[in-house]
This record gives structure tokens, sequence and C-alpha cells, in this order.
């Protein structure tokens, strides 16, 4: 495929087509078994895409929050108190 018929392809599953060329692409879409099964898969690609996006902005904003609350939780204060004590520690016995 080439290169400028990529772009259309692109624009008109984008939406950022005029209305006129949106109309010309699918009378030609029409007449063109290949181009609709072209247009066909990048539709379906940009969806896969789209959707492992937000899967993945999904689980990374679940995890900011369980990172979050952990940060504010008691066993992290533990943990924070347990790391002062040994670094007082060990800086003392320099």
């Amino acid at each position: 495929m080439n290169e400028d018929l990529q772009l259309k392809i692109e624009a008109y599953i984008s939406n950022s087509m005029s209305k006129i060329d949106v109309e010309l692409f699918e009378k030609e879409m029409f007449h063109n078994d290949e181009l609709k099964k072209e247009v066909a898969l990048a539709k379906e690609l940009n969806h896969f895409l789209k959707n492992k996006y937000v899967e993945l902005e999904y689980s990374n904003t679940n995890e900011i929050g369980e990172i979050k609350s952990f940060l504010k939780s008691n066993e992290a204060n533990e943990i924070e108190k347990t790391l002062l004590k040994v670094k007082n520690e060990y800086h003392s016995q320099l």
C-alpha cells in the first residue's frame, strides 16, 4: 500500500477528512474490495491499540493508587523508622 493511501485511511478512521473527501473515499471503497479490507483492518488495529492503551492507563492508575495507599500505611511508617534507625547506627559507626 502506498503512503498516500495509508494517510487517507488514517484520516478516514480518525474522522479528520472533510465531508466531501469522506464521500469520495466511501465511493472508492464501495468499488474497491481491497480498500474495504484495508480500512477494516486499520479500524480493527486502531481499536485494539486504543483498548491496550486504556488497559495500560487503568492498570497504572490502580498501581499508583495502591502505592500511595501503602506509603500512607502504618507498615510503611514502620519501615521508614527502621531504615532511619539503621542509617543512624551505620553513620555512628563511621
